[in-house]
């Protein structure tokens, strides 16, 4: 029945992807939860600068604080970014397009609009697993359930707490919306900018420069320091990578990364995340997959040693990204309160 149904699904966002949906209301229907951002140190004034080189203008410009201040607006749907299904069958709740803005608030944007990047979730479609023996317990694979509106909550924390870093490492985010079909499907979604990037499974690695590769890795980094100034983690893989060309007159090879995809991202306000702590390790191991083009005595290189107060929480793989010495968490103080422990 699911499978049918994912079809059939697939199916209909065929048939409008180059039609028009419309957004009629804003998602001020789901009570997400505020993450306050507790500053420790702030990121390098090296990573600052970074964002600042690599920051693209807005592509909606001034039409994005009319975009998030009207009342409605009709979308063109394009190209399908992310397949139904994943590598091993499974169905996906998230789906990606390209699309267009063609009306807000009634006004007729003509079709030279930029092009944008559309995200729908879907509960119907999360990959639950049927045993094939009953079990006690039920079924282990399905104990990381997880709605569409969890993702979204994540989803709006991070672009909320990361804004000073939207348009260089990570996209400029346009809200969440209540999007209805043209066949009267209402699914929740993610505006954002359409970035042009490659995944780095894509093998792209392997036609740049020695000097691309670097710009790309140093990137990553920090990428990854953003991350821990906000305490975000992500579960890290090649597709949360994209590497993007942004030449400027003085460097019209420059490389640099965009981190995509937040809706798995946790943090440690609360004991029921699940949080990640070794993104340090966990990217460098996204960046040394099989078939990226980028190897390890390189990458490691290039990425640096990891902060004095970072250390080691799950394997990886490869020792060379443990840390030479283990010292305390930052942000035990969050886990030890809410648990009721002696700090």
């Amino acid at each position: 029945m699911e499978t049918t149904c994912g079809r059939q699904h697939l199916s209909s966002h065929r048939l409008f992807r180059r039609s028009p949906i419309r957004c009629h209301r804003w998602i001020h229907s789901i009570q997400h939860r505020i993450y306050p951002h507790i500053q420790l140190f702030g990121p390098p004034p090296s990573t600052m600068a970074h964002l600042n080189s690599v920051r693209r203008p807005c592509p909606l410009g001034q039409l994005r604080e009319v975009l998030l201040g009207s009342q409605s607006f009709t979308l063109k749907m394009g190209r399908l970014l992310t397949p139904g299904r994943a590598k091993d069958g499974r169905t996906r709740m998230c789906r990606t397009y390209t699309c267009q803005l063609v009306t807000i608030d009634g006004r007729d944007l003509g079709d030279d609009g930029p092009v944008l990047c559309l995200k729908l979730y879907d509960d119907r479609f999360y990959p639950l697993h049927t045993p094939a023996e009953a079990m006690e317990y039920g079924n282990m694979q399905n104990m990381m359930f997880g709605t569409a509106e969890a993702y979204i909550c994540r989803e709006i924390a991070v672009y909320e707490k990361l804004d000073f870093a939207q348009g260089s490492i990570i996209p400029y985010f346009y809200g969440v919306h209540l999007f209805t079909m043209r066949d009267g499907l209402q699914v929740y979604g993610t505006l954002m900018e359409y970035v042009e990037g490659y995944r780095l499974d894509s093998g792209v690695c392997w036609s740049f420069s020695e000097r691309q590769k670097i710009q790309l890795v140093q990137s990553a980094r920090h990428a990854v320091r953003v991350l821990q100034d906000g305490d975000i983690s992500q579960p890290w893989h090649d597709g949360h990578i994209l590497a993007h060309r942004a030449p400027t007159p003085s460097d019209l090879d420059r490389v640099h990364c965009v981190l995509v995809g937040f809706s798995a991202a946790t943090q440690s306000l609360y004991l029921t995340e699940n949080h990640r702590q070794d993104d340090f390790g966990s990217c460098t191991a996204a960046l040394i997959e099989e078939g990226t083009g980028l190897f390890e005595d390189f990458v490691m290189e290039h990425m640096g040693p990891r902060e004095v107060w970072d250390f080691f929480s799950r394997m990886t793989g490869v020792w060379r990204f443990a840390p030479e010495r283990n010292l305390p968490d930052p942000f035990a103080f969050i886990h030890t309160s809410q648990a009721g422990l002696p700090d």
